[in-house]
């Protein structure tokens, strides 16, 4: 198993990006009575400055489901997710994504999880060289994407507040 952390400060009160959160998981489709939802991860080819600039959209099939583990001001929501295709070669995870309070402006999204790496000891092998450092990757790829789509409501509904 490998474990990552990825972490993004959002521009947006907590007490409001809960909101903003529940909207985004709404549009995926998520709902107290369906916890099954089709995400879109985008995995960036290249790295860096020197990198291609590129993603390739990748499905996944992800079942997310509100814990009732609360650390002060934080929302969790258990993840996992695995390949949309099952011969794909994307490796399965679990973990959480959490919302936490930061400061009175500004919270922040924590994905933090394991995977397991596709193709047993080949498959670790390519993790150690560069599967781990694609994976971050995703990670902030996804936690870009919902930190956006919270931003860009707070300012749409709040735009003397968000400055």
């Amino acid at each position: 198993m490998t474990h990552i952390s990825q972490r993004r400060e959002v521009h947006c009160p907590y007490v409001r990006a809960l909101q903003y959160l529940d909207r985004y998981l709404a549009h995926l489709g998520w709902s107290k009575s369906s916890t099954v939802v089709t995400l879109r991860l985008r995995v960036p080819i290249g790295s860096g400055n020197a990198g291609l600039g590129m993603a390739i959209d990748k499905g996944a099939i992800a079942m997310l489901e509100r814990t009732s583990k609360h650390v002060g001001l934080e929302q969790r929501i258990a993840v996992t997710w695995r390949p949309e295709l099952e011969q794909e070669p994307f490796p399965t995870f679990t973990g959480t994504l959490a919302l936490e309070a930061a400061t009175p402006k500004a919270c922040a999204l924590v994905l933090d999880g394991t995977y397991e790496p596709p193709f047993g000891v080949a498959g670790k092998v390519f993790d150690a060289a560069v599967g781990r450092r694609i994976a971050e990757a995703t990670a902030e790829e996804l936690l870009k994407e919902i930190g956006g789509f919270i931003e860009l409501g707070y300012v749409q509904d709040e735009p003397h507040l968000s400055r």
